[in-house]
């Protein structure tokens, strides 16, 4: 499904910038 691979993808971006941003 291509919007669930979307989603995560997405989802896992943001909670990425945000680890990086609180480091």
């Amino acid at each position: 499904d291509l919007c669930a691979i979307c989603t995560d993808f997405i989802i896992s971006e943001l909670w990425t910038t945000n680890f990086l941003s609180y480091q």
